[in-house]
Formats: structure tokens, C-alpha cells, sequence
């Protein structure tokens, strides 16, 4: 992204930045140096679309399972809350 440009062009000496592998960091000739924290990704759902479209989110979310760990069987994901 355009954050690993601020310190090749001296407006940032250094950046926070989420990285998975740290390939666009090394692509750009720098190296992750500290990790601050391990995050993770929330799918957040409006209670009210949860019962109105069920259906189509509880897909939606079995397709994204599936994006994210193709390798994994498809497992029943909690919806009931």
C-alpha cells in the first residue's frame, strides 16, 4: 500500500501497519521490526438484517469461510446470536 511509501520518500521514519506476511514491506525494502499486537477481523451484523435476511448472511458468511480457509471443511458458523 501507500503507507510503506513514507519512509522511502522521508515523511515517516517509521509506520504502524497491519501485515499479514510482510511481503509488501519487504517489496518495498523494509522489515517488520516490533509486533504491537495481534488482530483479527470482526463480521459485524445489524440484528434486524440478521432475522430479515438470514438466509442470505448466513451464505454470505459460509462463502467467506470458504475464501479464508479453502483447505478447511465447511463448518456450521454460530449464528444465533
Amino acid at each position: 500500500g501507500s503507507m510503506e511509501l513514507a519512509p522511502l520518500v522521508d515523511l515517516a521514519d517509521l509506520i504502524v501497519a497491519v501485515v499479514d506476511t510482510g511481503n509488501t514491506l519487504r517489496a518495498n525494502g523494509l522489515e517488520p521490526r516490533d509486533l504491537i499486537m495481534d488482530i483479527s477481523a470482526r463480521l459485524i451484523v445489524n440484528k434486524v438484517a440478521m432475522k430479515m435476511k438470514h438466509a442470505r448472511i448466513k451464505s454470505f458468511i459460509a462463502d467467506l469461510e470458504t475464501a479464508v480457509n479453502p483447505w478447511r471443511p465447511h463448518e456450521a458458523s454460530d449464528l444465533s446470536s
